[in-house]
């Protein structure tokens, strides 16, 4: 596989069941892939950064709470 198809999909066979078992896709394909894993990506930061935010405000109150002792 070209490393373009691998830099696109994070994986060098993502979009190899997705497109009929074909190993060469087409460019506009090629372009459907990078926007999938894009929406994939952003989404999960945006899941990561909800996560971390959620910790953060779990240790400010554990904090909170020791000064308090």
């Amino acid at each position: 596989m070209c490393e373009e198809y691998e830099n696109a999909c994070g994986h060098r066979f993502f979009g190899h069941r997705h497109f009929g078992g074909r190993r060469f896709l087409t460019k506009e394909e090629m372009k459907e892939l990078r926007e999938r894993y894009k929406k994939k990506k952003i989404k999960w930061l945006e899941h990561y950064k909800e996560s971390l935010e959620n910790e953060l405000k779990g240790v400010n109150e554990r904090l909170e709470e020791v000064k308090k002792d």
